[in-house]
């Protein structure tokens, strides 16, 4: 959020969203390029909610409400979630269980890729019954929907069968991306899907496209380009065992906190475990390996580059603090109430 209101107080943004347009000012495309396709390859990068708030962001700055944007890109994230930070979770089910991680990688990708192609149509659907469309608007963009579930589903076949679950998302992200823009280059739906009352706006950038040069272009995407590469390296085991080893004049960059008169107090016992055994309630406050460092720095290293004066950079924290109150306080009762699960169930307290 404090990057998008860096490029929207700079006026970037609208050259992002002009750019955007430039390709397709058709919402459902839009919603393919940014949900799907460019929120696997954040999921590929970074994962734990980080695509739902880097796409949801730029959709929108694009124009789509925030419920809207949210929903959309929650259910764009169901095809590479499995692969998600840098293969996660396939990687963890391998230590955990000790199957070997190519074997659990494989069987995945060759599960994955039949939802991969079917979750484009879904996510499209959704958007359309969202804004009271009818079927006919989602089968009109079906050429599109098929580019981008197929070439995210070979991708992800191939990339889990031959290489590792590492890289799984991030290729496939990609490939879907490029696929999309070429056919794009070569086809576009007859009729436009535009959000209510908006038609006359997008019309308007449509004509516009042409404004700016290739370097403003660039320039407005630069600090897109600096928060992948940021959310790429902090999604990398090896960097973030780097940064949780760190001491930063007599301060640790990992503290593990253990929670007074919880820690070891729950037992987790059958038929979760075959022997009883206590549950851990240690709180890793990982300050500087976190994603959202990584965020924070890409957006400071952006507001360098756009050259802020004092009053931009005041207004940026200004702007980002008044939205971010009420996403804060839901984000932390969930994560209560997260955490309230996890230590009840089959669980029991010790005497």
């Amino acid at each position: 959020m404090f990057l998008y209101t860096i490029t929207l107080v700079t006026g970037q943004f609208e050259i992002v969203k002009s750019s955007v347009v430039s390709l397709s000012s058709d919402r459902r495309i839009q919603t393919l390029l940014i949900a799907f396709s460019f929120g696997a390859f954040i999921e590929g990068a970074a994962g734990f909610g980080t695509p739902v708030a880097i796409a949801g962001a730029l959709m929108v700055g694009l124009g789509f409400r925030p419920m809207a944007a949210a929903v959309l890109c929650l259910i764009a994230n169901t095809a590479p979630v499995a692969y998600g930070a840098v293969g996660t979770p396939i990687i963890t089910l391998a230590n955990v269980t000790g199957l070997p991680e190519m074997a659990l990688s494989a069987m995945a990708g060759r599960q994955l890729p039949f939802f991969s192609i079917l979750v484009p149509f879904w996510l499209i659907a959704t958007m359309v019954f969202m804004h009271k469309g009818k079927w006919k608007q989602v089968w009109e963009i079906w050429p599109a929907i098929l580019v981008t579930g197929a070439s995210f589903a070979i991708a992800q076949f191939a990339v889990s069968n031959f290489v590792g679950p590492m890289l799984v998302d991030i290729l496939a992200g990609i490939i879907s991306l490029i696929a999309l823009i070429l056919l794009l280059k070569v086809w576009q739906p007859k009729t436009k899907f535009y959000l209510p009352g908006e038609e006359k706006e997008m019309k308007s950038l449509e004509n516009q496209e042409s404004q700016y040069t290739t370097g403003q272009v660039a320039k407005a995407w630069t600090p897109w380009a600096f928060l992948t590469l940021f959310v790429f390296m902090w999604g990398l085991p090896q960097w973030k065992n780097i940064l949780n080893s760190l001491n930063i004049f007599g301060i640790k960059s990992l503290y593990a906190i253990p929670v007074p008169f919880l820690d070891g107090k729950v037992f987790r016992g059958e038929p979760l475990v075959t022997e009883t055994v206590p549950e851990a309630a240690i709180y890793s406050l990982n300050w500087l390996s976190a994603a959202g460092t990584g965020i924070f720095f890409a957006a400071i290293l952006s507001g360098l580059f756009l050259k802020l004066s004092k009053e931009e950079w005041k207004l940026s924290v200004v702007r980002t603090a008044q939205r971010m109150k009420t996403p804060l306080i839901t984000i932390a009762l969930v994560l209560d109430l997260g955490y309230t699960t996890r230590y009840s169930g089959w669980m029991r307290f010790s005497d």
